[in-house]
């Protein structure tokens, strides 16, 4: 018997209900998902099938204030790149940068890839840009091609 990868399945809504219905909200109330978040979830690779896919329903129920988990409750990890379909009809992480991906590479060179001053001008905090980055897969340049930093007073 062969079963398809997590990524191929077509019932990944269905799975995650099953996951759901064993992890009750706090007051014993049947948890749900926003639906935006089922989308994110179908566009992950799904590397370690369904041990990881238990593993962010278990994360996701203990940072969920709500019974319902929402976008904002998922790992980071589940909003790496999404999976494309290649010729042989294998799936597999898509390289295109994405609308977000790109804005935020651009953010980053116009200040001199700096991540403080980046995530300032965002008006987020430091760890927040950093987060971003590792979510969007967002490659930095080596130090050498950064511009160099301004001196006070010179």
């Amino acid at each position: 018997m062969t079963l398809p990868a997590l990524r191929e399945r077509e019932d990944l809504s269905w799975v995650v209900s099953q996951l759901l219905e064993k992890r009750p909200f706090s007051n014993g109330a049947a948890r749900g998902i926003a639906p935006s978040a089922p989308g994110v979830l179908a566009a992950y690779f799904w590397p370690g099938n369904i041990r990881e896919l238990v593993n962010v329903i278990d994360f996701a129920c203990a940072v969920a204030g709500e019974p319902e988990i929402g976008m904002s409750d998922l790992p980071d990890q589940v909003f790496s790149r999404p999976v494309v379909k290649d010729a042989e009809g294998d799936f597999r992480p898509s390289q295109h940068l994405t609308g977000e991906d790109a804005a935020l590479r651009e953010d980053s060179r116009r200040m001199g890839w700096n991540v403080s001053a980046t995530a300032r001008i965002l008006g987020i905090d430091r760890t927040t840009m950093h987060r971003r980055i590792r979510r969007l897969g967002v490659t930095l340049p080596p130090r050498a091609n950064w511009l160099p930093r301004h001196t006070c007073g010179a």
